[in-house]
């Protein structure tokens, strides 16, 4: 079951992340790390309503932001978007080990894509870093196109992540 995350969901939640993070250092990706997503990011998701979480067996076993107030990186694209206009973004998904390869992530970006038509907006976005396998197969398999990169500030650096669109 999907559902929006609450402040009682926070540290189930936050294992999850911690989990992927741990598992994306000691695979040499460059996503995340023991600075990021911060406790902060989580709680605010929470706040305003974009958290996300999906629950099997009565326990959460994965989490995603859908943020629908766009992302200010995106303003500064090194390419070109395909949509103008209002659109969702895709923040910090992640999914226990256990419970990966069980369409978990599709569930997340169907639920963007609808909020998105919901609204009558153009599209849905989402960034991530060039050697997140997973991620970057999830969101080819469900049609989203590259545009262009991005780019954060992130522990004390600049860092660059692919940027991507699925027009609604």
């Amino acid at each position: 079951m999907m559902r929006q995350a609450t402040e009682n969901d926070y540290n189930q939640v936050w294992r999850i992340l911690r989990q992927a993070a741990s598992w994306m250092m000691a695979n040499g990706r460059d996503q995340w790390d023991d600075k990021y997503p911060t406790a902060e990011a989580v709680h605010g998701d929470i706040a305003r309503g974009e958290g996300w979480v999906v629950e099997r067996d009565g326990r959460v076993v994965a989490y995603c932001a859908i943020a629908l107030g766009g992302e200010p990186s995106y303003d500064q694209l090194d390419g070109q978007w395909l949509t103008p206009g209002p659109y969702t973004v895709v923040h910090r998904a992640a999914i226990d080990l256990d419970y990966r390869g069980h369409g978990i992530g599709h569930q997340f970006f169907a639920q963007a894509e609808q909020l998105s038509r919901d609204r009558g907006w153009a599209s849905v976005r989402v960034d991530t870093n060039h050697d997140n396998r997973e991620m970057l197969a999830l969101i080819a398999n469900r049609g989203y196109k590259l545009t262009g990169k991005c780019y954060y500030f992130h522990g004390g650096r600049h860092v660059e992540r692919l940027a991507f669109e699925l027009p609604l």
